[in-house]
């Protein structure tokens, strides 16, 4: 679905060329495009995501915990409302929430922070290994097997440079 959409801004781009210009250059421009666009979005783009994911992580879990708190709190109040001390239990219980979350929402930004830390690291060439096999599986998934009719992609491209050339 992406490179369906970098297929047509660069068909787009390339209109401006006569047709067969336009064809001959698809190909090359849309790799090209790809495999700049997949370098700048690794490294440029992949820190501030993991910054809101850690963000998104860490209001999830304390939510969840707060939740929890809230229950055990509700719980508790109805024992005292009866004039009973609540059970020691549920005193532990609100710790173990209290200790979980401080424990998740750690590990969370750890693993964000780390995960950002090797994307911003990832070398070019394995970025651009990544985007041609990226390539590769939007070329064959563009035709269901054995739909009549149905050319793929750099198929298509080679038919055509091949019957002009």
């Amino acid at each position: 679905m992406i490179l369906d959409s970098v297929a047509l801004a660069v068909r787009h781009v390339l209109a401006m060329f006569p047709p067969g210009a336009a064809e001959f250059l698809f190909l090359p421009v849309f790799v090209l495009a790809v495999m700049i666009g997949s370098v700048l979005v690794v490294r440029k783009l992949a820190p501030p995501a993991s910054r809101l994911a850690a963000f998104l992580l860490t209001c999830l879990i304390t939510g969840g915990g707060a939740a929890l708190l809230l229950a055990e709190m509700a719980v508790a109040g109805g024992y005292r409302r009866r004039g009973v001390t609540p059970p020691s239990v549920l005193y532990n219980l609100g710790d173990a929430v209290a200790s979980w979350v401080l424990g998740l929402t750690e590990g969370a930004q750890r693993m964000t922070g780390a995960l950002a830390g090797l994307m911003s690291r990832a070398k070019v060439p394995v970025l651009l290994l990544l985007s041609v096999g990226w390539i590769w599986l939007w070329n064959y998934q563009h035709c269901p097997d054995g739909a009549a009719g149905c050319a793929r992609p750099v198929s298509a491209w080679y038919q055509q440079i091949s019957d002009e050339g």
